[in-house]
């Protein structure tokens, strides 16, 4: 038999097989699970601005401690074909496998080296059928197929560092769909994270401490070693979401995209993620990576739905959502300065540029040169060192009669706003002495007031003192 040699050779899956899965079964978790809980995106319209020193990452839950990693079995260096006891069972041995092999419809396939499996419990090739069931299941959508799989392989005595390897990243990148699929508190979504913590922690210690396997080039082990790399930080984010340890989600997640910008899923975690973190959630970015989401995937109901709940209730509205979107679909990260405005910031720069705009009208106004018979033309004139002496000559001694607001008062002793900008500013610019004392003034309150100009003061603040007063309410 060693015509067929090569059809005997270990069939490895890992990365292979994964990257024939389609875009949708790539995405199962997201496109199956349901929207996130309302977070503190969707309820907090107005957020309050964030202190000046950020508070400290809120403490997270601790996970529990997973299994021992099982140790690999010494990877087999020549198979022979053993049968399984029976007359002529090696020459069948032979021919399951090959059939099993050679099988071009992937359902078929899975049942043709699960039958190989069951009939040949001791073969040498025992790992590569089940490698090979795996790999063909995975290949046509049969997840739970697949993941049963795995665990039977990491389960067994016969499974070297190879086999290991290839289940652990099964198990990884399948899990989160299974997952997905389940709702509410059933109790399999603990068990299954529980499995996927484990393989994503098993897989990423074996990883470590691989080599490069004979007739592999060191450029091309590294390429496999960055793909298993970025699916167990996937898988490890994943499950710290699942456990709101949205920090150490934001860091796994993020590793994740680096190494494949196109995870519809990866992103979408992360982005859940960031803007879950408290006390200091990244809007801005969870909103993004959302957002990237959204543009790898945009038949995807769930994504583009949240996206709009989330941007809506940070943002205010839906203004300036298609710009965000723009960016995510050019740029795998958010660029620098990359900021989304909250309600509470909109809100702020509107009233900031209306204060603004009313203190250059009004400024603008004070510029205008009112008559000479009004309060404001008086004070004018007064206040120009071109025009006060002449004006103080004429004013020093006549009697006046204003209406103003009182700003406080004595009996004999009445402070007055006059000019209207000194009344918006609350600002005294008459002194009035009065005659007969006065008990019932308020401060606030509109008067009419007469008394003969004796004494200006322009420095530090303009003050016109009326002498022989008399102040009444203005009707």
């Amino acid at each position: 038999m060693k015509h067929v040699a090569k059809l005997m050779a270990p069939i490895s899956v890992s990365l292979a097989l994964l990257a024939g899965l389609t875009l949708a079964a790539q995405n199962q978790a997201v496109q199956q699970q349901q929207a996130p809980p309302p977070n503190s995106a969707q309820q907090q319209t107005s957020p309050a601005p964030a202190p000046a020193t950020q508070a400290a990452p809120a403490a997270e839950p601790a996970s529990p401690p997973i299994p021992p990693c099982p140790a690999p079995a010494p990877a087999l260096t020549t198979r022979k074909w053993k049968g399984n006891g029976t007359p002529n069972s090696e020459r069948a041995e032979y021919d399951a496998y090959v059939k099993a092999t050679q099988a071009t419809d992937r359902a078929q396939q899975a049942q043709d080296f699960a039958a190989f499996v069951q009939q040949f419990p001791n073969s040498d090739y025992l790992m590569p059928a089940l490698e090979g069931e795996m790999g063909a299941q995975a290949q046509s959508n049969n997840n739970a197929g697949a993941i049963d799989t795995a665990l039977q392989i990491l389960k067994s005595p016969k499974a070297d560092a190879d086999a290991q390897a290839d289940a652990y990243t099964v198990l990884a990148y399948l899990l989160p769909a299974e997952i997905g699929k389940l709702t509410g508190n059933d109790p399999k979504i603990e068990t299954m994270l529980g499995q996927l913590d484990w393989a994503a922690q098993c897989g990423a210690k074996e990883l470590a401490g691989a080599t490069p396997p004979a007739g592999q080039s060191a450029e091309q082990f590294d390429q496999k070693k960055a793909q298993s790399a970025y699916i167990f930080n996937r898988a490890e984010g994943f499950v710290a979401l699942q456990r709101k340890q949205y920090t150490t989600a934001v860091a796994d997640l993020t590793s994740a995209i680096q190494f494949n910008n196109k995870d519809v899923s990866a992103y979408y975690w992360l982005g859940i993620a960031e803007l879950s973190q408290k006390p200091n959630p990244d809007f801005s970015a969870g909103i993004f990576y959302i957002a990237r989401a959204n543009s790898l995937s945009p038949q995807t109901s769930v994504i583009s739905q949240y996206l709009n709940n989330v941007y809506n209730g940070y943002h205010g509205s839906l203004d300036g959502l298609e710009q965000v979107k723009q960016a995510a679909a050019a740029n795998p990260t958010p660029p620098a300065g990359f900021h989304i405005q909250s309600a509470a910031e909109i809100a702020e720069a509107a009233n900031e540029a209306a204060i603004a705009a009313a203190k250059a009208e009004r400024e603008k106004q004070m510029q205008v040169l009112y008559p000479p018979d009004t309060f404001r033309g008086m004070k004018q004139r007064l206040m120009n060192p071109d025009t006060a002496s002449g004006e103080w000559k004429q004013i020093k001694g006549q009697g006046y009669q204003f209406e103003g607001i009182v700003i406080s008062a004595e009996p004999r002793s009445v402070q007055v706003a006059v000019d209207p900008f000194d009344i918006q500013d609350q600002k005294a610019d008459v002194h009035l002495i009065l005659t007969t004392p006065h008990h019932d003034l308020q401060p606030g309150q509109k008067v009419i007031l007469e008394g003969i100009a004796t004494d200006l003061q322009t420095s530090p603040d303009f003050m016109l003192t009326l002498t022989k007063g008399t102040i009444k309410p203005a009707s």
